[in-house]
């Protein structure tokens, strides 16, 4: 079951086949098919599943809040993959005792967990255009006091831990895509 829901949301061309084909192949046959990986419908909603998978395991990693004034904590995603639900309960568990909004850029929808409960969230549009033009970033109007602060001494402790004679921008890349630099603070100017 995990792995159907994965696959749906890859939001793929052609994911929603593979789905149904699938479930239809599961109704046909007694058993499970899913450790079948020589099946081609079987194999496509395992690869689907493991590309979103990965991608909110990333995504848990790459993501950076910004604390507003109404000491609610904003983070800007934007993934290839649907995986804003599958970040809850990683959000959730780690800041159990903080407000925070998680909003997926493109998608233009977002979750606010204010402690105990988990809401939807839909920005207006011209608000949503206005964040996906700042690459997530808060207007500073909005931002609490030391937040400015805190970000540059991210910025100081990610630039005095790195050694220049082992910089390796390759290798940096691999294991931090370019497509997340825009929403990590370490990488702003």
């Amino acid at each position: 079951m995990s792995d159907l829901m994965l696959a749906w949301l890859s939001e793929e061309p052609g994911s929603d086949m593979a789905v149904f084909r699938y479930i239809r192949k599961s109704f046909e046959q007694k058993r499970s098919p899913e450790h079948d990986l020589a099946d081609p419908e079987v194999l496509a909603v395992a690869r689907l599943a493991k590309k979103t998978g990965a991608e909110a395991h990333k995504q848990a990693g790459f993501v950076r809040f910004q604390k507003t004034v109404q000491d609610v904590y904003f983070a800007a995603v934007s993934p290839r993959h649907n995986v804003l639900a599958l970040l809850l309960p990683h959000f959730t568990e780690r800041f159990a005792d903080q407000r925070w909004i998680l909003y997926d850029v493109g998608r233009r929808y977002g979750f606010f967990f204010d402690g105990t409960n988990i809401q939807d969230v839909f920005l207006d549009a011209e608000v949503a255009r206005q964040l996906e033009r700042r690459q997530g970033k808060l207007d500073e109007a909005l931002l609490a006091e030391n937040e400015l602060l805190f970000q540059e001494l991210w910025k100081s402790y990610f630039k005095a831990t790195a050694i220049k004679e082992r910089l390796n921008p390759r290798q940096q890349r691999r294991c931090m895509p370019r497509r997340y630099w825009k929403y990590l603070t370490e990488k702003q100017s």
